[in-house]
């Protein structure tokens, strides 16, 4: 049983908060938005999402964990994924750095998309790849918890756009972008435009996490998704994934998440 009580408070849903991303882009949104997360107390757990405090008993628990069960994971080393490297991926652009290190992907990150009544620009992905008539779009986040909401965000907003605003494919497949870093390819264009004709059913969305927390192990040979992703994902991530997953799916993509080594085992 999931028990919510209504805060009524008034004061936040006049505040906005404006947030500059490392990408350039920029968002805006009330501050109750940013309001998110996780608290243990008592033994019992609690979460925030959407305005509303919720209570997990152990039933919910359970059964949210089978659900997470349910999402496809992929063996980071089947994605060919660089590994993680702290000395060069930390710190303000670690992800862009960490992006870039993947020869065998289309880096778009920081490569973004400007469409009419967007303000500011939304990345297509950070990594493509379309070998094997599979098209595998990447978004890459290092971080855990609540703080994976703007990763799970960014694939749900970037498939969405693409699987209804015309104007967002048409910039995707002739590859007008805002451009940072290395200029694109004949090969990189060829590409982008090569997504024209296909279904969203070859489309695989992607999640990859980045999380070296020594509380967070993977055990030696782990045979469930959320044994990949051990203390990675609190209750309130659990939730916020399945919730993106479930639109995604709906839209006719193929969802999946990985994690990215090393981590702790």
């Amino acid at each position: 049983m999931l028990y919510s009580q209504v805060d009524k408070t008034k004061v936040f849903q006049r505040l906005q908060l404006e947030v500059a991303f490392d990408d350039e882009t920029v968002q805006k949104k009330e501050l109750f938005y940013y309001i998110c997360g996780d608290v243990i107390l008592d033994n019992e757990y609690y979460f925030i999402n959407n305005k509303l405090w919720y209570k997990a008993n152990d039933e919910y628990i359970i059964k949210l964990n089978s659900e997470i069960d349910n999402v496809v994971f992929i063996n980071p080393d089947d994605l060919g994924l660089s590994q993680w490297d702290n000395t060069q991926h930390s710190g303000r652009n670690g992800e862009f750095r960490f992006n870039q290190s993947n020869a065998s992907y289309l880096c778009l990150d920081h490569k973004l998309v400007s469409i009419d009544n967007q303000r500011g620009g939304i990345e297509f992905c950070d990594l493509l790849n379309g070998d094997n008539g599979i098209v595998r779009l990447i978004h890459v986040k290092n971080d855990c918890g609540a703080a994976l909401r703007e990763l799970f965000a960014q694939g749900f907003v970037s498939s969405q756009l693409y699987a209804e605003d015309a104007q967002f494919r048409e910039k995707v497949h002739t590859a007008d972008l805002k451009r940072e870093g290395n200029e694109l390819t004949d090969s990189d264009r060829e590409l982008l435009a090569s997504l024209s004709p296909k279904y969203k059913n070859q489309f695989e969305i992607i999640y990859a996490i980045y999380d070296d927390k020594t509380s967070h192990t993977v055990s030696a040979n782990p045979q469930k998704t959320s044994e990949w992703l051990n203390g990675t994902l609190t209750t309130f991530a659990k939730v916020d994934l399945l919730n993106r997953v479930g639109s995604m799916r709906a839209m006719g993509y193929n969802v999946a998440i990985t994690r990215i080594r090393p981590f702790p085992q």
